[in-house]
């Protein structure tokens, strides 16, 4: 029954009343259907439904709305305080602005809890435990999108995703996802552009930093810590953060023109498709935070079924002395990598248990670091001495391929790179990017010049475990 029902049946029943007393009950009775008119309204206001979703331990709550305007945003709460104000969600696409005019279509909630095996890590076991909300939008355009929230005891995570509709592709110019924290907290990053990401990190309040990479740890001042990161990062350009009007703000990595001019778009999707999760461990201490397992929850389980192969190990290198300058790279006097000197470090890595070794510098083209040859050694490393004498002695050789960011090249030879180390007994090989442009695949047309972690690399960086798969060969990128 509702209000008007009940008014009608009220006004009804009140004809009988005794009419000797008519005046007097006409006004009880406005007054009574005033109050409850009243009442009606807050019930009905009271129990509309705000979709919000909880910490297994209660600790951390995420709270969805829409605005007026039925923009989408969100905000948490950790042990009933606010630690990020009501934020703004959504993706700015050529094709529509899908950061309003949605109206909710309902949500679905589950919680789960499952173990998992990792391959290598600090455990053997990951416990993965959260609560998951997933929020079903529909634009007055017609278009749907999904906002998944997931919510652990140690922190929360959220992302965008689009399913079979009408509406076959998208191109992403902007992330509208920020963080609005309640304060102007205490944060360390390094600036975006640092050229290979080995800047050094700096301690500075929100409002006075510039453009940051992606992770970046802050630390509340009501107490406790706050690491913002992504995960499940691919066919997407990564996430950068800059500070603007009081929030933390997402910065797609650009996509870069012939002239190393930045284009106004960030990704091209097919529909269906899910972003990147957007994650923030809330821990109250730094032991905490790094033990944190949210980000190996969020990304995809491993497809390879048979992990045998790959085996965790330390190493050391010849690396060093070419940065304190003892060593070189490329061969000369000081040639860091030559024969001698690499049985010198498998000899010594034997003795005291460590498992392998690598080496900077062994093959041709360090001299302009434009142009290498990942398969040709320089003419004092002998590569079949080495690799026999590594076997014997029951150490490995770790390969080291510096790109110099020609990645465009190395992405051309991936196989004959792999399978020349791999008939060497060569398991593992490292990349390098040292480069503030990174220049990656691309079909029909000359390399492009691209920024660090943009739409083209960050596929590349998938494309070399793809590749030493092959020869049970392990990528480790850097």
């Amino acid at each position: 029954m509702n209000f008007l029902d009940f008014f009608y049946i009220f006004c009804k029943c009140g004809k009988n009343v005794v009419t000797l007393h008519q005046n007097y009950t006409n006004f009880i009775m406005k007054r009574f259907i005033h109050s409850l008119f009243i009442l009606y309204i807050f019930v009905v206001t009271s129990c509309s439904h705000t979709p919000e979703v909880a910490s297994p331990d209660g600790s951390i709550c995420v709270s969805f709305r829409l605005t007026e305007e039925g923009a989408p945003q969100y905000a948490v709460a950790r042990d009933g305080e606010t630690v990020i104000d009501w934020s703004a969600l959504g993706l700015q696409c050529a094709e529509q602005d899908l950061t309003r005019n949605f109206a909710l279509q309902g949500s679905d909630d589950r919680f789960v809890q499952q173990t998992w095996e990792t391959v290598w890590g600090e455990e053997s076991e990951i416990s993965d435990t959260h609560n998951e909300m997933v929020v079903h939008l529909k634009q007055t355009s017609g278009v749907e999108m999904d906002i998944t929230f997931r919510v652990f005891n140690d922190g929360f995570a959220f992302r965008y995703s689009f399913s079979e509709q009408e509406l076959k592709k998208l191109t992403i110019t902007d992330e509208m996802s920020e963080y609005r924290f309640t304060a102007d907290h205490q944060a360390w990053s390094i600036p975006w552009r640092t050229e290979y990401y080995e800047g050094l990190w700096s301690k500075a309040p929100l409002s006075e930093k510039d453009t940051m990479c992606s992770p970046v740890t802050i630390e509340l001042q009501n107490g406790g810590y706050a690491f913002v990161h992504e995960a499940a990062l691919r066919d997407y350009p990564a996430q950068n953060l800059y500070y603007a009007d009081g929030a933390l703000r997402t910065y797609l990595t650009p996509w870069l023109d012939e002239q190393a001019q930045v284009l106004p778009d960030k990704a091209y999707k097919n529909v269906p498709f899910p972003t990147p999760w957007r994650m923030v461990v809330l821990t109250r201490t730094l032991p905490e935070m790094v033990a944190s397992r949210i980000m190996l929850n969020l990304n995809p389980p491993c497809r390879i079924e048979d992990t045998s192969w790959i085996k965790p190990m330390k190493f050391i290198g010849i690396w060093w002395g070419m940065h304190i300058k003892t060593m070189t790279w490329e061969a000369g006097p000081k040639h860091g990598a030559t024969t001698a000197n690499m049985e010198r470090y498998l000899r010594f890595a034997k003795q005291h248990g460590i498992e392998a070794v690598l080496a900077e510098g062994w093959n041709l083209g360090w001299e302009d670091w434009k142009h290498f040859d990942f398969t040709t050694p320089y003419p004092d490393w002998d590569m079949d001495y080495l690799s026999n004498l590594a076997d014997e002695l029951g150490v490995q050789i770790v390969g080291h391929n510096e790109t110099g960011g020609n990645a465009a090249d190395y992405e051309n030879n991936l196989d004959s790179i792999y399978r020349y180390h791999a008939a060497h007994g060569i398991h593992a090989i490292k990349t390098g990017y040292v480069s503030p442009i990174v220049r990656t695949r691309s079909v029909g047309r000359a390399p492009l010049p691209q920024g660090h972690r943009d739409r083209c690399q960050v596929p590349h960086l998938y494309r070399q475990p793809r590749a030493g798969y092959a020869y049970r060969s392990a990528a480790y990128m850097a």
